[in-house]
């Protein structure tokens, strides 16, 4: 009567050998194997190999599916650098003023409708008015030629900073700025 089970369909599954201890090898239509108890088969209490259970887990985190694109990775650092007062370039963003408008801060979705996907490899998250925040009216993927054209002006004072790695205190010590710089 055992041997009879064999190809036997269970909701998902096909029996495929029986095993000792009233085990049942089988395969799911997704691809995958399973062991199960054959008393588990007919009453249901078994149907797939576990894909159904580990498709709906995934669904559950999902959100998006997004966050590995470049897109997602634009979003995460301009929020970053607007928003984060440790961030590296937060001075030059979050620190005079540019900020995120709410309705990208807090959805990756909106901002991605919006925005679209990057055109192409070259391209990066620029905006138009660049003392302007980061805003659906205000921004565009941009080529790295655009990126150069929007750009603050520098100092052109010719006044020489000492680098931001040293301490002023050993750079200068009692003297002023530009005798250290010479000495």
């Amino acid at each position: 009567m055992r041997k009879e089970w064999i190809g036997k369909k269970f909701g998902l599954l096909t029996i495929e050998a029986l095993l000792p201890n009233r085990m049942a090898a089988c395969r799911c239509d997704c691809g995958g194997e399973t062991r199960v108890f054959l008393s588990n088969l007919p009453r249901g209490n078994t149907q797939t190999c576990g894909c159904i259970r580990r498709k709906i887990a995934a669904s559950k985190i999902t959100t998006h599916g997004r966050s590995s694109t470049p897109e997602y990775r634009a979003w995460s650092l301009m929020r970053n650098r607007c928003h984060n007062p440790k961030a590296r370039d937060y001075s030059n963003y979050g620190g005079r003023g540019i900020f995120v408008a709410t309705e990208w801060r807090d959805s990756f979705e909106l901002f991605f409708r919006d925005m679209g996907e990057r055109p192409s490899r070259g391209y990066s998250l620029g905006r138009i008015d660049n003392d302007g925040p980061y805003a659906p009216h205000n921004c565009r993927w941009e080529t790295p030629d655009q990126q150069a054209q929007n750009r603050r002006q520098r100092n052109t004072s010719g006044t020489v900073y000492p680098k931001r790695n040293k301490r002023r205190e050993d750079l200068i010590g009692t003297r002023s700025i530009p005798e250290a710089i010479a000495a």
